[in-house]
């Protein structure tokens, strides 16, 4: 099921622009591996670190897993922040859902190519072995039924 954390705000990293992080964003979702985690270089901008080797792979892909459905928004996630993959110590997938912004997402309706896109995202987490999935912003309540009809994750 979808469970919801807060859309706070986060203050923008110097040199790094709305639309540099947001394009990493949706480059960390859609090809995150299991032994591949995410970093930040100097501009607040991800870096995509090497592979682990195979141990640390089987270690990694014994523990629980987080999913993340994310609005197609543009800001620099912050540490703690739910989008920040730094702000876990295991394994997170994001899966940003192009066309739904924080104002569809606020109405609580979507168009049908953004549920489409919503149900994808929702299919693809739940094929990555995840856990449980959760949302990067709280209006994402909206949605717990209709993630609930694709995935009995939590």
């Amino acid at each position: 099921y979808l469970s919801t954390m807060g859309c706070a705000g986060s203050t923008l990293r110097s040199g790094a622009s709305f639309e540099d992080s947001r394009l990493a964003a949706i480059e960390s979702s859609r090809f995150h591996e299991v032994g591949h985690h995410a970093q930040f270089d100097e501009g607040g901008r991800f870096k995509q670190l090497p592979p682990a080797d195979d141990d640390a792979k089987l270690l990694v892909a014994n523990h629980p897993s987080l999913g993340v459905i994310r609005l197609d928004y543009d800001y620099p996630p912050a540490l703690g922040d739910v989008d920040h993959p730094g702000s876990f110590y295991y394994d997170v997938f994001y899966r940003v859902v192009p066309g739904l912004t924080f104002e569809l997402c606020q109405s609580g309706e979507l168009p049908d190519d953004v549920k489409q896109r919503f149900i994808d995202a929702i299919t693809w987490l739940d094929e990555q072995g995840v856990a449980g999935i959760t949302g990067d912003c709280g209006f994402f309540m909206y949605f717990q039924a209709l993630a609930r009809s694709v995935t009995s994750k939590p």
